[in-house]
């Protein structure tokens, strides 16, 4: 059943007030049959919301924006904003997929999160039980091992997109400009990403220095492989498919992927927008080559905050697991909140749960909001948003977000689902745009 005949068909029962709507890229929720009523809090919320991104994406000169919310486990409100494809005037919709960047090393956490439970993988042990091509490793002359931990936490001494003994030319703010970001080959394998940066020099003793590295985490992908004797391809795949994550891919150009976006980028020196080079994130699958949309990383984060809060057996990882994942390390330096600390793949505050995402043509961020509760059940706020050109901070905006929907409850917000019938139905109208087909 498509939109109009699904909207119909709630016109025709006098009964029904209320309906969940994504026409013109918004998803939300409205009321029928009345001219007039108070706003609830939930309107004020995504009033504000709406405004929010607004701003960023006129101060920034986004040509698109994408967010999302989730309360208590359900997706809430997405809206796309500007185009995904300014060529073809394309809007933006809460269909719209985009890079996420670093936030793919939340999703291969997941993956690393998993296979320690199942007692295959071990934080502190060494690199070499795992990967047996990774080459003995020396600092300042003596032997220098690497732990599972200390990558997961940027504690190996593994170089990011510098060699330890360069320095860039540009400024931190600008790291997108180094060339390495800019790669255009097709690596068939992880074991040949490895060959990027595998015989390089280490940048510090492995346990002692924070060091933000993507290289790390194709090195994790390597141990993946190894443990569950499965290409990393093939673990996340099955991963998007275990979280119901159906709009969330590896970033392979020669694949057709549906509504995914056109990436773009500002000339430093005239402001004039371009399209953005092409790249090929094979490279870096697990740290920074994947698609998605905002819905469903709002959708990963709410898993992630049940796995945390439950102990429903439909969860993807155990209290445990989460708890330890979520532990802020010490000296482990979270660049994107300076009050933070880098955990295992996520960026931990007492408030937040975050990771960012910036890489050629694309900016992200997810941010989870855990509220207490003695019931042990899931209760907090996710918030994701996604924009098509890279250099654009998004931390700060989503923060504020969730600052107007955390004191929502999700039971609260004006919706009738009961009224309506076909659940195959609503869900496909929180995803999609309307169709005049009928």
């Amino acid at each position: 059943m498509n939109y109009w005949s699904f909207l119909k068909r709630l016109n025709r029962n006098a009964s029904t007030k209320y309906l969940l709507t994504c026409g013109s890229g918004l998803l939300a929720f409205v009321a029928l049959g009345e001219k007039t009523r108070k706003k609830t809090d939930f309107d004020i919320a995504v009033e504000n919301a709406t405004d929010l991104v607004q701003r960023i994406k006129d101060e920034s000169g986004c040509p698109g924006i994408v967010a999302a919310v989730g309360i208590d486990g359900q997706l809430v409100w997405s809206q796309g904003f500007g185009y995904a494809n300014i060529e073809h005037r394309i809007e933006c919709t809460p269909k719209t997929v985009m890079r996420i960047a670093s936030i793919s090393k939340s999703f291969t956490m997941a993956l690393v999160g998993k296979l320690h439970e199942d007692g295959l993988l071990d934080y502190d042990q060494f690199i070499e039980k795992y990967v047996k091509t990774w080459p003995e490793k020396y600092f300042n002359g003596k032997p220098a091992k690497i732990t599972i931990r200390q990558l997961l936490s940027h504690f190996g001494g593994i170089r990011h997109y510098l060699k330890c003994n360069q320095k860039s030319s540009t400024p931190v703010e600008n790291e997108l400009l180094i060339p390495e970001y800019y790669n255009k080959k097709r690596y068939k394998t992880i074991s040949e990403a490895l060959s990027i940066f595998k015989d390089d020099e280490l940048c510090s003793l492995p346990g002692t220095e924070f060091l933000y590295t993507t290289y790390g985490w194709t090195l994790i992908s390597a141990v993946l492989e190894s443990v569950s004797s499965k290409s990393f391809e093939v673990m996340i795949k099955n991963l998007f498919q275990t979280l119901d994550l159906k709009n969330t891919y590896l970033d392979e150009n020669d694949t057709i992927i549906y509504h995914r976006a056109s990436n773009y980028v500002r000339e430093a020196k005239t402001g004039k927008l371009k399209n953005a080079e092409y790249v090929d994130n094979s490279y870096k699958w697990g740290g920074g080559g994947l698609l998605s949309t905002a819905p469903d990383l709002v959708k990963f984060g709410l898993s992630m905050l049940s796995s945390y809060q439950t102990n429903s057996p439909n969860n993807f990882l155990t209290r445990k697991t989460m708890i330890e994942m979520w532990q802020g390390v010490p000296n482990a330096k979270c660049i994107w909140e300076k009050d933070g600390s880098y955990g295992m793949g996520w960026c931990i505050h007492s408030k937040y749960i975050s990771h960012t995402g910036g890489s050629i043509g694309s900016s992200s961020v997810l941010l989870i909001v855990p509220k207490e509760n003695s019931e042990e059940k899931l209760h907090g706020v996710s918030v994701a948003i996604m924009c098509n050109m890279q250099g654009v901070s998004l931390y700060k905006t989503a923060k504020e977000i969730a600052q107007n929907f955390q004191d929502l409850k999700v039971d609260e917000i004006i919706v009738d689902k009961q009224k309506v019938k076909d659940q195959d139905d609503l869900h496909d109208i929180l995803l999609h745009t309307p169709r005049h087909d009928d």
